[in-house]
């Protein structure tokens, strides 16, 4: 029984910085079932609930975690890594949920009962201390209250835990069988938060900022970039600075879900409830191999090639595929094909030596270290560089402060073309 002092003690950390010990059982199966078929609403559909409170148990166990566990593609969903690491204890806990309904002859598809974590700490500290009002002193938590929960626990389960006398408390045949379980899901659930606490000091302390992602060490982004690294000092000297690259979207929504306190996005679409800054705008090129004339026909370039582009979720991919639609569409000719791949120096390497086109920065395309066919886009076809932030969310010196190390980057000059 020592073992549950140690679980107890240390949950008690995690409880005072994040309260994930919070979340119950039955939130844990959904995500487990979630997390199996790769989709809410086929878990929905399963566990016999509306996908609203399935997708909100995800939303709630993703904050008691404080890492992303899932990614969606459309209506596909795949898993992070950190999911992907924590997946057997999740399992274990669901297997031990089950099984702790069981325990008085429940059907197995019964639903699990709504019993936090917390709860069954409490009751192992009470199963420990064989009384409700040490282990209420232990616990730090009033014996009325303490009380209350081992009752609902009961209720919830439809067995007893405990046997009461005026001795104290005693575990009944039913808590004897469950007490093993309730320590094992407590196992489980610290291997499963155990970075917590940990990553929710780290998010406090930490100020972060998304960015398109640049096309080489030598691109303005790149150089806008790092200038906000090297002055953050001045500006935020008590807070790190954490800078990550997305596609502009994805941005977006990290900056609604709070993952972003800033991002910088690469096209000018920014929803009404942000504020925005634009930074700086840059020419787009149609950007060929090396082998094509530049003064050649469009037309018949496009026709004779195959475009490679980042994906829809990018600004600069918007402004091609709005091109393509608006422009390309009346010629004779359209692209003859797309390919999608969301990285740059391949998408380069592609376009300089494998004769596909693709549609880059001007500023970018002249520091690139190849000789490149280049066409101009229209100038209503432009790449946008804008600051965005959640509307009243920082301190106007902060913003001004990062404009201004933006702002005051000399661009380097031009890379000599090779051939």
């Amino acid at each position: 029984m020592d073992k549950c002092l140690g679980l107890t003690e240390r949950f008690g950390t995690i409880a005072r910085s994040e309260g994930s010990i919070a979340l119950n059982i039955a939130t844990i199966s959904a995500v487990r079932t979630i997390f199996a078929v790769r989709g809410v609403r086929e878990a929905a559909r399963i566990e016999g609930r509306p996908p609203a409170t399935m997708s909100a148990a995800l939303s709630r166990f993703e904050a008691a975690v404080a890492v992303p566990l899932v990614r969606r593609e459309g209506a596909s969903m795949t898993l992070t890594l950190e999911a992907e690491r924590r997946l057997d204890a999740i399992n274990r806990i669901a297997a031990a949920s089950r099984q702790l309904m069981s325990l008085a002859g429940a059907p197995d598809d019964k639903p699990i009962a709504p019993i936090s974590i917390l709860g069954l700490i409490r009751f192992t500290e009470v199963a420990r201390a064989s009384s409700i009002r040490k282990a209420a002193r232990t616990l730090g938590v009033g014996q009325p209250q303490l009380t209350r929960q081992i009752s609902d626990m009961e209720r919830h389960l439809g067995f007893p835990l405990l046997k009461r006398s005026g001795a104290g408390v005693s575990c009944s045949t039913y808590g004897h069988a469950a007490l093993p379980i309730a320590e094992q899901i407590i196992e489980d659930w610290e291997a499963v938060s155990q970075a917590a606490a940990a990553r929710f000091r780290q998010n406090i302390e930490t100020w972060r900022m998304g960015s398109v992602m640049p096309l080489g060490h030598e691109s303005s982004i790149a150089h806008m970039l790092a200038a906000i690294a090297a002055g953050w000092e001045k500006l935020r000297p008590r807070q790190h600075l954490a800078i990550s690259g997305a596609t502009a979207d994805e941005l977006l929504s990290g900056l609604k879900t709070g993952h972003f306190d800033l991002v910088l996005i690469d096209h000018q679409s920014v929803p009404p409830d942000f504020e925005c800054r634009p930074i700086r705008t840059d020419a787009l090129w149609l950007v060929g191999a090396p082998d094509l004339d530049g003064t050649a026909d469009i037309d018949g370039v496009l026709g004779a090639c195959t475009l490679v582009l980042p994906s829809v979720r990018s600004g600069i991919r918007q402004a091609a595929d709005r091109y393509m639609r608006e422009v390309a569409a009346s010629l004779a000719h359209g692209p003859k094909r797309i390919v999608e791949i969301d990285s740059v120096p391949v998408i380069v390497n592609m376009v300089a030596r494998y004769n596909y086109l693709s549609v880059m920065p001007q500023s970018a395309v002249e520091r690139l270290p190849y000789r490149l066919s280049k066409w101009p886009l229209p100038d209503s076809y432009r790449q946008q560089l804008t600051l965005v932030w959640r509307a009243s969310a920082l301190p106007p010196p902060l913003v001004e402060g990062i404009v201004s190390l933006m702002q005051g980057v000399p661009m380097p000059p031009p890379h000599t073309e090779m051939a």
